[in-house]
């Protein structure tokens, strides 16, 4: 410990690690989805398609990403150029885009998984499976405190059944 961790609190210490833990854990993962030539917003997007029960419409993703519908139209156009994507017009309406996912999109998704495993399981080298169990059962009483100041629990991601269709 050095003489600036001394001086805070052992709550301060607690989370200056933990938001030290998450950093590092993101830019872990980032720098295996670069590998890969994925931005984090083209992972973020494929793992949405991939969830999805049926090819949403691009409005549909920027809802449930909580994106601009802009953003969307780059991050599909960059998708579709690497060919992990491709856009359909919709039966009902040809001013709407259908997205869906490839097979070398789907590839690409199991290739970062297990680069991903590889670095959680980095990270938590060392833990036997007690230990593990108990740092869950700590973290998870956290969240439960901190629901005193955010009492609906807001996922990274909305899954793709929680989405809003699009009423156009």
């Amino acid at each position: 410990m050095n003489d600036r961790e001394e001086m805070h609190s052992p709550q301060e210490q607690v989370f200056h690690t933990l938001i030290q833990v998450s950093h590092m854990h993101r830019r872990a993962v980032e720098t295996e989805a670069e590998k890969l030539k994925l931005h984090h917003s083209q992972h973020m997007m494929l793992i949405y398609l991939a969830k999805s029960d049926e090819p949403p419409a691009q409005k549909d993703i920027a809802n449930a990403l909580e994106i601009s519908p802009a953003a969307v139209a780059v991050t599909l156009g960059k998708l579709e150029s690497e060919g992990y994507i491709k856009r359909e017009a919709s039966d009902g309406d040809g001013r709407r885009n259908r997205v869906f996912i490839t097979d070398k999109g789907i590839d690409v998704l199991k290739q970062s998984r297990i680069r991903f495993s590889a670095v959680d399981a980095l990270a938590l080298s060392g833990f036997d499976g007690e230990e593990l169990a108990a740092l869950t059962g700590y973290l998870k009483r956290v969240k439960e405190n901190l629901r005193g100041f955010v009492p609906e629990d807001r996922p990274f991601m909305p899954p793709p059944e929680r989405r809003k269709p699009d009423k156009d």
